[in-house]
This record gives C-alpha cells, structure tokens and sequence, in this order.
C-alpha cells in the first residue's frame, strides 16, 4: 500500500498527472479510509485540477471534506476546493458552498483555514459584492495574526473601499497595509505603492499620487504596470497643471512601453495638451505619431478630427477640409458627424463659399455650367457621406434641369446607385434601365446592367436575373465580372431547383476560367448539388477535382469520403480520411473532423496506437474546445485500454 502511495507521489512531482489519476484510482479502489487513502485523494484531486478537470477535482476534495472533517486533509481540501472554484469563475458556488461547509465546522487556526476565507472574499470582490469582501478580508486580518496573508488582506480591504468610493477610508488601511509591506519588501511592497497612488488620485490629492507614483516606477521599472502608472502620474500632474511635465510622460508611455495600451491613450492626451497651450505644429506632430504607431486604434480617429482642428487654428483651410472629409468618409456612423459638417461648410465660408453661399449662387445663375457642376459636387459630396437621400435630390437636379450637361450621365448612374444601395431594388431595376437608355455609350453601361440583374436576384426574381447576367456577359465578354455573372447564374438555377442546369452553369464556368481561385468554390457546387440527387459517385468526381493547394481541398476531402460511406466504400473512405492526416493548414476544420472520424475507424479496427496518435493531432491543432474534450476523452480511454 505505501509503495503504491508513493509511485503516486512520484508522478505528481513529476507533472505525470495522467499516471497520477490512474495509480490513485487502482489505489482507492483497494484502499479507501485511512491517513494514505486521503493523501491520494488530494493527489487526485490535485492532477485533476492541473489539468483542467475542475469538476473531477471539487468531487475528490468534497470526498475528503465528506470523510475526514476535522483534519488537516480537511483544511487542505477546502482550500483547493475554493481555488477550483475561483479558476472556474464560479463565485457564486464559492461564496455559498465552501463558505457554509467552513460555518458547519469546527473553528480552526491553520494555515489552510486563512487561506480559504481569503479565497472566498476574493469570491465576493469578483462578484462585485465589496462589503461582503471586505468582511471577509478583515475576518482574516483579525483571526489569523500570523498569516502570510496579513499584508494582502489589507490591500484587498483598502481595494474594497476604493471600489466604494470611500477614499479617505482606503488611504487608511493602505497606509497600514504599506507600512507592513516596507517590512516585509518585494513585489507586495512594490503594488502597495502603486495602490496608494491610485486612492490619493481618486481623493485628488495629485501632489501625494505623483510621489508615490514616481517611487513605485524606481522600485519596479521592469513591472507591467509601470505604463499605467507613468499615464496616471501624466494626468495628476496635467490637473496641477505642469503641462509640459505632463507630456513628457505620456511621451515616455509611447516610447518605452509601445506595445501597452495606454501608449495610444498617452499620445492623444498629449496632441490634446499641445492643442490647448496653442502649439499646433507640435500636436500635429503627436496625433501623426499616434496615427502612424498605432494605425488600428480606436483614438485615430480622434487624431484625425484634432488635426483638421490644429489645421483650421492655423488657418490652413484646405488641410482642414481635407481632414474633415476624410473624418466623414471613414466614420459616417460616428456622433461627431453633425458637427464636423458643420466645421466643414466654416471651412468652406472661410475659403470664400459656403454651401449656402454656392446654392444662392446657383439661384442667380440657373441654368449656367457652374449651377450644374455644383449640384453634381453637391450630390457626390452628399453620395460619399452616405446620405443618399439628400444626394438623390441633387442629382435628380441634374438630370432634370441639366440633361446635357457633362454631369447628366453620372448623374443617371448615381441616382440608380442611392436606390441599389438603400435596398430599394425596384426602383433601382427602373433607374439604372433609364441610364442605359438614355446613355449607352457611357462607360458605366456594363456595370448597370451587372447592378440590374444583382437587383432581380435580391428581389427573388430569379428568372429575370439568369436573363440579365446571360445579356451582361454576351454584350461584354471582356469585362471582368463575367465571371462572377458566370457564378450568380449558376446560383439562381440551384435557387430555382434547377439542379442540372446549375450544375451545367458551374462546369462551364470551370472549363472557361481553368485558373480562375474560384475553381475550388465550383467543383464543391457541383458535388454538393450531385448529393442532393442521390448521385454519389459522381459526387465524388467532383470533390476530387477541386486543385491541390486550394484553400476548399480540406473540405472536398472530407465530403467525398462522406459519399464513399454511402457508397458502401468503407477502404476508400478510410484512404481519403487517411490523405488529411498530412494536410495543410493543420487547423483547417474539415481536416479535423475528417480526423475525428478516422480515429473513429481506428477505434473499431482495434488499432489503438494509431487512435491515439489521430485524437493527439486534434488536440494539438484543433480551435473547436468540444472537438479538444472529445478527443481527450477518448485518448484517455484508449490509454486503459
């Protein structure tokens, strides 16, 4: 029996949980009260939870917490019960389950017990719950003198405050909390500094935060939260207003820390700071470094509205409109929209013409070239901001009241474009045959009629839109979207129910674009369309047609071993599964199930080895949690077997 116990241990000292859980279990089996049997129910309990099995762990030490009340393997136990439950972030079953067993038992003064009442006012701090946290904390603190945990608790306690805005009460303890960490130095002396900073920010005694800011960035340059701190210290320093103090530490946040998040946020801080002292050459500066650091954040758009602003302070207009436009074009969705238009036309007066100003001018001159070309402007301008309707109404200016005008046809085009892009189909359909009526020489023809028939086919008018591709592609064969009038009437067909047809229109597709990166995308059609008629082996035909290479091979491979299964085909099948073993991505979902399904086959041919090796490769590449719990699961039964 102790041999067998200390096999156990030895796995467990040397990461071999798997081996672990199986030796405990064959131990428990034979052996199930006694000093050894509750040692190897917290190893068990333990490798569980190393590997990520929690619920199995929590089912081990409530074994022990069942068997052994009143021992130290009870203590134990309920600690990592409670930090089971933290890693799963199950608080709730924290605050309540361990924390009615430890009123149910004796009192005790272990190392355990003030380990596991601080685990569970951590429990009620992730609940939001501070004042049943705070209890808990200081439950600690007075019950448990001699823990390890003192100092801890009291930072928690003083967090606890913080989180209900009783600053003045949070100083207090962390002052005591900080006086105990200076005793005892390192990383919890480091963190205390910093939390000081933070109450005395949040009490705006700026002056108290920057010292302990500035302390805990000597004592701790190499720690995460230095950024933070450097931002924060930016801001204290911003609110006593050392300006350019300030900025050199935002400025060092961007320098020194370019992968944090608050570099982005530290860079707009100080283009802001620049702004207001009136130096906007410098903020201009700044927002482009911020522009060109982090071209991805959320505060470019920011830069980009704060430098049409630096712009217009310095009088450069047209740079000012030009950063007002490309605000607009980028963001049409954003709230600031309104007034960057209403920026935009000051821009526009103080150049000498506002709208307004433009459309009086076109009053007085009605039918003259320029009233023409404005309303086109206007119309575009209007296009371009997405306010459809409004460009609808300009250029329905146009083409009534200036049919010959060199804008007219535009015009056309982009009256049927406002319909085509607020959905409204119908009238889309009667506009853009208007424009290749009245037009049809211009350039634009070709993509009207592609426009028209995408209109037919959003209307449901399938028929209609299989006439107006054919009648696209025979007037232009050149142009490159043919191809895709190739593919949507191919699609209509199948929508139609006209699967032969379909299947026609995607082999004439792959006959005349053999290149096209399409190709993959048709030969998978037509297989799928040859399942639905029952005709499996031509299915198959299909899916191997798709190019090596091609990113819908995974997915060929695994649908044509399915039709080898329903053509009764059980080695083929079994081949083609076999061929995705060494397919590339190794990510790639088909690839994956098919593995799955030959792990299977595997399975019930006996071969385990060859099992285990497949589910192993699920595990390692397989992004799908379910997919990666399965195939554990099974790897762990092949491995008793």
């Amino acid at each position: 029996m102790y041999s067998l116990f200390k096999i156990i241990w030895c796995h467990a000292e040397q990461n071999q949980y798997e081996e672990a859980i199986v030796k405990a279990r064959e131990f428990l089996n034979a052996y199930q009260w006694g000093e050894l049997a509750a040692k190897v129910l917290l190893i068990e309990g333990i490798a569980y939870q190393e590997t990520g099995r929690h619920p199995q762990a929590i089912r081990c030490y409530q074994e022990i917490v069942d068997k052994y009340a009143g021992t130290e393997f009870f203590e134990k136990a309920l600690y990592l019960m409670a930090t089971a439950y933290y890693e799963l972030e199950e608080y709730p079953q924290l605050v309540t389950n361990v924390h009615q067993i430890l009123k149910n038992s004796p009192s005790s003064s272990t190392v355990w017990r003030a380990e596991t009442y601080y685990m569970i006012g951590e429990g009620y701090y992730a609940l939001g719950k501070y004042s049943e946290a705070a209890r808990i904390y200081e439950l600690v603190s007075k019950n448990f003198p001699g823990s390890r945990l003192l100092t801890k608790a009291y930072q928690a306690i003083s967090s606890c405050y913080a989180q209900r805005g009783e600053y003045e009460r949070a100083g207090e303890v962390q002052e005591k909390a900080l006086v105990m960490a200076e005793e005892e130095g390192g990383e919890v002396s480091d963190l205390t500094l910093l939390e000081m900073g933070n109450i005395q920010f949040n009490k705006k005694e700026y002056e108290k935060a920057i010292s302990y800011y500035e302390e805990f960035v000597k004592r701790s340059p190499d720690n995460p939260r230095v950024s933070k701190a450097l931002y924060q210290e930016g801001i204290a320093l911003y609110r006593l207003e050392y300006f350019s103090e300030a900025i050199k530490k935002w400025e060092k946040v961007a320098r020194e820390h370019k992968e944090d998040e608050q570099a982005s946020r530290a860079l707009l801080q100080a283009g802001k700071t620049y702004f207001g002292l009136g130096k906007y050459g410098q903020a201009v500066k700044t927002y482009q470094w911020l522009m060109k650091q982090y071209p991805g954040s959320e505060m470019v758009k920011d830069a980009v509205l704060q430098i049409g602003q630096c712009y217009y302070n310095q009088g450069k207009i047209q740079d000012a409109i030009t950063q007002y436009e490309e605000f607009i074009r980028n963001y049409p969705q954003d709230e600031r929209v309104g007034a960057v238009l209403e920026q935009l036309q000051m821009s526009y007066y103080r150049q000498g013409k506002s709208i307004e100003e433009l459309e009086k001018l076109i009053e007085q001159f009605p039918k003259s070239r320029f009233a023409a070309d404005t309303y086109w402007k206007l119309g575009a301008e209007a296009f371009n901001r997405k306010n459809y309707p409004l460009a609808q109404r300009y250029f329905q200016k146009v083409v009534l009241d200036f049919p010959e005008s060199t804008s007219a046809s535009q015009a056309f085009y982009y009256q049927a474009e406002c319909y085509y892009l607020q959905e409204k189909y119908f009238e889309a359909v009667s506009a853009y045959e208007s424009f290749v009526l009245n037009f049809p020489e211009d350039r634009l023809i070709s993509q009207a009629m592609f426009r028209k028939a995408i209109c037919y086919f959003n209307l449901g008018e399938l028929k209609e839109s299989v006439t107006s591709f054919k009648e696209f592609s025979l007037s232009y064969p050149e142009d490159p979207l043919v191809k895709d009038a190739a593919l949507n009437i191919a699609l209509c067909y199948k929508k139609l129910q006209k699967l032969k047809e379909s299947i026609e229109a995607y082999e004439r597709f792959v006959t005349v674009y053999p290149e096209d990166e399409k190709v993959g995308f048709a030969f998978l059609q037509i297989g799928s369309l040859y399942e639905v008629m029952d005709d499996y082996k031509k299915a198959v035909g299909a899916y191997e047609k798709v190019p090596g290479g091609k990113r819908e091979k995974g997915e060929a491979e695994f649908y044509a071993a399915r039709c080898y299964d329903k053509l009764k085909m059980p080695e083929k099948e079994k081949q083609v599964y076999e061929a995705l073993v060494n397919f590339v991505p190794k990510s790639d979902e088909y690839r994956l199930a098919g593995l799955m399904r030959l792990a299977e086959i595997y399975e019930a041919e006996g071969q385990i080895k060859k099992g285990l090796v497949i589910y192993g490769d699920v595990v390692q590449n397989s992004k799908n949690p379910d997919w990666v719990a399965l195939a554990k699961e099974r790897m762990k039964i092949l491995k008793q077997k």
